[in-house]
């Protein structure tokens, strides 16, 4: 079972990387554009370059620091990246009236990238599940450990025992003062029974 965590966690490690690789070319890219032609299209896709830049570096973290939350975030940007993916290739398909070959193989394309990026995107869902149930073992055994010290630490305080004080006749006197001599009727059933 731990290969298998291990391999993905390798794998999560190279899905990030080649991400980043293809973010920071995509933002070159719309950095070169905006150069050349200063648009709201070139800005919006500048924007969002360094965006996902910013979500990768976020995953990396998460990934070496074992933090669900930002690989749960970029989880969560990947799916509305995949969704708005899918709109603007159907978009882009209805949009056409005549047949064209560029279009076909630009679809061709962009749908290759989709496949690859579903499959990123469930390599890292199974190593963010796997993340989960990992560190919700680790908190349940650490709870439990927390509390068996604590059950240990502080151990029952037994009752004070009073002090027993043993009759002249051979029986135990229960409750007795600490300091016996000093009762007056003790000292007479002595002399007594002299």
């Amino acid at each position: 079972m731990s290969s298998s965590r291990n391999s993905l966690l390798i794998w999560a490690y190279a899905v990030g990387c080649f991400d980043l690789v293809s973010a920071v070319l995509f933002s070159m890219v719309s950095f070169k554009t905006i150069c050349d032609h200063l648009s709201w299209l070139t800005i919006f896709a500048t924007i969002f370059g360094l965006f996902w830049v910013s979500m990768i570096v976020m995953l990396l973290v998460g990934i070496h620091g074992r933090n669900p939350r930002c690989v749960r975030a970029w989880i969560i940007f990947s799916c509305l990246g995949i969704l708005v993916e899918m709109c603007l290739i159907l978009y882009a398909v209805f949009s056409e009236s005549s047949f064209q070959m560029g279009l076909v193989k630009n679809g061709l394309l962009l749908m290759l990238g989709l496949v690859v990026e579903c499959i990123f995107l469930y390599i890292v869902q199974r190593f963010y599940v796997t993340l989960a149930f990992c560190q919700a073992c680790h908190k349940a055994l650490t709870s439990k450990v927390v509390q068996e010290n604590h059950t240990y630490t502080e151990p029952r305080q037994q009752p004070k025992r009073q002090p027993q004080i043993q009759h002249p006749r051979g029986k135990i006197v229960h409750n007795a003062p600490t300091h016996p001599m000093k009762l007056s009727f003790l000292r007479s059933s002595d002399s007594s029974s002299m």
